[in-house]
């Protein structure tokens, strides 16, 4: 049988630190009666509880909230495998996971400035998780396809191989909160953020400009 679970386009962050997981939870979820829909709700909830534990600052709060963080992740992908399995994929559903993603992204690295500011009292910390959290707005808003209905070249790469952006900011936040290296998170959102929206919108100037 065809492995529904998978996209065409895979990141390799998610074939290799998500797919494994989501495809486990994916085979359970699939013999009961939830819906993909619902699965995105969970996936934006258990997001919320993690940006929680992210504003309280301490490092335990901090490990905490990476756990949650990356199991609300899971069920993110898993949303999708789902909708596959049970043909429930529906343009309100690609619209919700986008919707999801553009939660977990803003609430988290808002929350991780917060939980930070509440340590050093520095107020730049504020405005840095701000501009962070609107430059993931911006690249959220601009490969949405609503927007621009063509593949960009604006993706992030190593070796040769796709990472994709919305993996590499999940993997980009857990690694600085394990490392208890927040400053490190906001500053790369806030620079490879700005960097990212920029290409993102040159590529598809190009795609689009003898249109």
């Amino acid at each position: 049988m065809k492995d529904k679970s998978k996209k065409s386009f895979d990141g390799l962050l998610i074939q290799v630190l998500g797919r494994p997981f989501s495809r486990q939870l994916t085979k359970i979820l699939v013999k009961t009666n939830i819906t993909a829909n619902q699965v995105t709700f969970i996936s934006i909830f258990l997001a919320l509880v993690a940006s929680y534990f992210f504003s309280l600052g301490d490092y335990t709060s901090l490990i905490i909230g990476a756990i949650i963080f990356k199991i609300a992740y899971i069920f993110d992908l898993s949303d999708g495998e789902l909708a596959r399995y049970k043909n429930q994929a529906s343009n309100f559903g690609a619209w919700f996971d986008d919707f999801g993603d553009r939660i977990r992204e803003s609430t988290s690295i808002f929350a991780l400035s917060i939980g930070l500011y509440s340590l050093t009292e520095n107020s730049f910390i504020l405005i840095l998780g701000t501009i962070a959290v609107i430059n993931l707005f911006l690249v959220g808003y601009i490969k949405s396809p609503t927007l621009a209905k063509v593949q960009t070249e604006a993706e992030v790469k190593l070796f040769g191989y796709y990472l994709g952006w919305t993996e590499t900011t999940v993997y980009i936040t857990l690694l600085g909160v394990v490392l208890n290296q927040v400053q490190y998170v906001l500053w790369f959102f806030v620079v490879i953020g700005f960097l990212a929206w920029l290409k993102k919108f040159h590529s598809i100037y190009k795609s689009h400009r003898n249109n």
